[in-house]
């Protein structure tokens, strides 16, 4: 440490760039993990002892110029691996987005939209539906409450729901 102080590295410019490539390549390797939000970034730099806030804001600008942080990218990307893995639906996929930091709701609306054009929330209703089932008809009323249930839950649209209950033949005993 005394050989730092007595060439400037410590407390000068030359330690805060060390600090500054340190927090960058620490970014780097997280995003090459995952993707993340600019949120979920700023809160995992903040994370070391040595960080500041910064540092944290030079770093995080450094990385939207090269294009390594974008939230509508994000945003984008997300909404279609969900939407087409059949899981989960447009309501419930806003609300995933919103957690993860995503704050333009524009971006969300856009993300989400474009997504169920690509894999439509009627094609995974009827997927669940038929997974669920089984390929066995529904005909017990607690049993068709359960399965509206589960698809209300998973974030698919109402209308949406009802209508593919419909169409498998039976009618929903609403409360």
């Amino acid at each position: 440490m005394a050989d730092c102080v007595a060439k400037g590295l410590v407390g000068g410019a030359g330690h805060e760039k060390a600090l500054r490539d340190r927090l960058f390549n620490y970014a780097v390797n997280l995003l090459a993990r995952a993707a993340r939000t600019e949120r979920e970034l700023r809160r995992r730099l903040m994370r070391p002892v040595w960080s500041t806030p910064a540092l944290v804001d030079d770093v995080v600008a450094a990385l939207k110029r090269y294009g390594y942080v974008d939230d509508e990218d994000f945003a984008r990307r997300y909404a279609e691996r969900r939407a087409a893995s059949g899981k989960s639906g447009a309501r419930r996929l806003r609300l995933e987005l919103r957690a993860k930091g995503v704050e333009d709701r524009d971006a969300i609306e856009e993300a989400v939209r474009e997504a169920f054009e690509r894999a439509p929330e009627a094609d995974a209703v009827d997927a669940l539906i038929a997974r669920r089932t089984r390929g066995r008809p529904v005909t017990d009323p607690d049993e068709m409450r359960r399965l509206r249930d589960f698809l209300l839950r998973r974030g698919f649209d109402p209308d949406t729901v009802y209508e593919r209950l419909r169409a498998i033949g039976k009618d929903i005993d609403d409360e």
